[in-house]
């Protein structure tokens, strides 16, 4: 599967921890919440959100340019 297939690889990324966490930590094996965006209410805690930042391009260099010609003599 390459990274333009659905799921992205970032959300395979997420999905895996969410589950790990879950698998792993009993006091929050309910309440692993994956890209949560309302808040938690006290009642909710303890519990973990994960979330995956967004996706940064880095700028590619400017090709570079051919020198000027040189003036023969």
């Amino acid at each position: 599967m390459s990274d333009t297939d659905w799921p992205s690889a970032r959300a395979r990324i997420r999905h895996a921890v969410v589950e790990l966490l879950k698998a792993r930590v009993p006091a929050v094996r309910r309440r692993v919440y994956r890209g949560r965006s309302w808040p938690l209410q006290e009642r909710e805690l303890p519990a973990l959100l994960v979330y995956a930042g967004r996706r940064t391009r880095r700028r590619r260099p400017a090709p570079a340019r051919p020198s000027p010609p040189t003036p023969s003599s």
